[in-house]
């Protein structure tokens, strides 16, 4: 039985000519995607080109451009908000250093989200028909852009804080961690409509939060398909390598991987691991670990023997050679709302092992596409990598069907007619609120 998170196959359908074009408004944490590499930043340039190969004029806000990143088609309607920050008046400035000698991190957001405004305002040219702003619910600040536009908010549950904070080092049981929980509640409870890329987040948000989220819609992040000729193969990979793209820290399971490598490389000597990410750092049997020192600690000599070699952060661009490299792709996040990282594993027809770790569990088929193993059990992990080298043409066979599974569901075409049908109801749906709205405030 299908799980009812999974995203039923289906075919491209072409948008229809009586439709008219809409213009979008993402909200991106940084640009380009090479220098603020990003599962946000990854998402939004890769649907953005989607939307505008079929007639639709997407528009780009940033909070951080990199230095020389508007170049080229990157630039293309994209707004660095920095730079919408410094239209505000002299007044405002100075009621903005007030703010943060009273609370810095609420003049920070409060300037966000004002610059988002601004910057909407003025793509929309106070006519709001056709355009959507679409952002994640990060500090609530969809609530509090809401009171200053008209165009209709979809809030994107990318990663609510009650769900990764936790393993990204955030004390539960701190001020500062409830009181953005709080805020995000009261961001996703603003929207007009709600999206998310798996079941499994949009199903906890409304759990945790008590939201009806009425007419919210699971649609998946979408995934550039690689060209056959551009796939891994077997022949050009080398037999005993593993690769693992991904932080050093609790939240994608770096220490997972280390361990997990080590109790395979008792059995599979052979075996190197290429480990890609940065290094946070992370808290294990009460002891803080880099990266290096945690290797060091689970295995003696490891990065000097050349067993491991750690790669530090790479640009997205390189990332297809390393995978077509390695043996065995592995993704050993502790939680994930959808694990971009495997969807583009499969694009490449790469041999995959993943964690079947909240929404990265309806990505693909246990078995068919690639192995599930739990999170953070390192020797469940080690086990399904040491079977999938052991049989290599099972591997390549789950690879290629890997491939063309990812292109039947995550590509950008797909992702983006379901996300435009989407648009289309949330417009709808608010002009006729609208109209509503003047019935009831007519004499």
């Amino acid at each position: 039985m299908r799980d009812p998170g999974t995203i039923i196959e289906a075919e491209p359908t072409a948008t229809s000519d009586q439709e008219s074009p809409l213009s979008p408004i993402f909200l991106s944490p940084g640009w380009p995607l090479d220098a603020c590499p990003n599962g946000v930043v990854t998402y939004v340039a890769t649907i953005v080109p989607a939307l505008r190969h079929m007639g639709h004029k997407a528009h780009i806000l940033s909070t951080r451009v990199a230095e020389g990143g508007l170049i080229g088609p990157e630039a293309e309607g994209v707004i660095d908000l920095r730079h919408e920050d410094m239209r505000s008046s002299l007044l405002r400035q100075l009621s903005d250093s007030v703010r943060r000698q009273i609370d810095a991190r609420s003049a920070v957001n409060y300037r966000q989200c004002r610059a988002i405004s601004q910057a909407v305002r003025r793509i929309t040219g106070g006519t709001p028909s056709g355009h959507i702003l679409e952002l994640e619910e990060v500090f609530g600040w969809p609530h509090r852009v809401r009171r200053d536009i008209l165009v209709p908010i979809v809030v994107r549950l990318h990663g609510p804080w009650f769900l990764n904070g936790p393993n990204n080092g955030a004390d539960p049981e701190s001020r500062e961690f409830a009181q953005r929980v709080r805020e995000e509640g009261l961001g996703i409870a603003a929207a007009n409509m709600v999206t998310a890329p798996s079941r499994d987040v949009l199903e906890r948000t409304r759990a945790y939060y008590g939201l009806a989220l009425d007419g919210a819609e699971v649609i998946p992040n979408p995934t550039p398909t690689v060209p056959e000729d551009r796939r891994w193969r077997p022949d050009q990979s080398d037999p005993d390598r593993l690769l693992f793209i991904g932080r050093f820290d609790l939240h994608k399971g770096g220490d997972t991987m280390i361990d997990a490598f080590a109790l395979l490389q008792r059995d599979r000597p052979a075996a190197r691991l290429t480990f890609v990410g940065q290094d946070r750092g992370l808290v294990r049997d009460g002891r803080h670990w880099q990266l290096k020192a945690y290797i060091e600690h689970r295995m003696p000599g490891a990065l000097s023997a050349g067993l491991i070699e750690w790669l530090g952060p790479r640009p997205q661009s390189e990332l297809e050679g390393l995978r077509r490299r390695a043996a065995v792709t592995v993704v050993a996040s502790r939680y994930e709302t959808f694990a971009i990282t495997i969807c583009e594993a499969m694009a490449a027809g790469c041999p995959l092992v993943a964690t079947r770790a909240g929404g990265a569990g309806e990505v693909f088929e246990h078995e068919t596409h690639g192995l599930y193993v739990r999170p953070s059990d390192s020797e469940d992990l080690a086990a399904a990598l040491s079977r999938m080298l052991a049989n290599p043409d099972r591997s390549a066979a789950m690879g290629a069907a890997a491939a063309e599974h990812c292109r039947r569901n995550y590509s950008p075409e797909v992702v983006a007619e379901q996300t435009l049908r989407f648009y289309r109801r949330v417009l709808a749906k608010s002009a006729t609120q609208g109209i509503l709205a003047q019935k009831e405030t007519r004499p």
